[in-house]
């Protein structure tokens, strides 16, 4: 196999990890966030919908954010309804949520792996690149960065003209069952966690993963520039 077609295969793996990498990044960092849950419960006035207090609200986003993490063994909390001390969530709400942590489990796994892989890769262009010719460290970064804004694109699109149909498609393809289906005038954690919510947090990890490209691809357009020179006296 030639060395070129070994450079064109990593640059390739590089691109299509990349994307990949950036959006379990900041889906993770979104989801790890208890500022971002606070600031919803806020700006929709979950407390006015649900009647929990701001203060249990937050108390309960710190739940789930364990939860998911795996430091507490459920989600479920007491609050105070109608004066009285109740759970939070009932059976349907705790089987979806534990489906949901299945899911944050596979993000992160596939933000390490994309992560290895994306290393693997630049070791592999970096060492090709002082050996051989240079140029494939910044082709990766460059067309990586392209790919990722391409796609946001794409996804923004799709999200800005028919997010409904996205979000029910998101959910059909994770979940194996209806259980996120969830009833607005009884279950709690669609009114914690309203379609205006993840909107605003898909709009947020749509800006991440955007910003993010474009410094890639900066650096890429940059380095490549740098190493041209070298090429061309080579």
């Amino acid at each position: 196999m030639s060395l070129r077609i070994i450079r064109i295969g990593v640059i390739v793996l590089f691109c299509v990890c990349l994307p990949v990498f950036l959006l379990a990044t900041v889906l993770r960092l979104e989801i790890n966030t208890q500022g971002l849950y606070e600031d919803g419960f806020e700006r929709y006035n979950i407390s006015g919908v649900t009647g929990i207090s701001q203060p249990e609200l937050k108390m309960a986003a710190h739940q789930l954010i364990d939860y998911f993490n795996g430091n507490a063994a459920t989600p479920q909390i007491n609050v105070l309804k109608l004066g009285h001390s109740s759970p939070l969530y009932n059976l349907k709400e705790l089987t979806h949520l534990e489906d949901v942590r299945g899911l944050v489990q596979m993000l992160y796994v596939l933000q390490w792996v994309t992560l290895g892989l994306l290393a693997l890769a630049a070791v592999v262009l970096i060492f090709l690149d002082r050996r051989f010719r240079p140029g494939g460290a910044s082709a990766a970064l460059l067309w990586g960065g392209v790919v990722t804004l391409s796609l946001a694109g794409i996804f923004a699109l799709w999200s800005v003209f028919g997010f409904n149909s996205f979000f029910i498609l998101f959910h059909q393809l994770s979940f194996t069952n209806d259980l996120w289906l969830l009833d607005p005038s009884r279950d709690y954690l669609i009114m914690m966690f309203p379609g205006e919510f993840f909107y605003r947090a898909a709009l947020i990890a749509f800006c991440g993963v955007v910003g993010s490209a474009v410094i890639f691809i900066v650096l890429g357009w940059y380095l490549r520039r740098r190493v041209s020179p070298m090429a061309g006296a080579k």
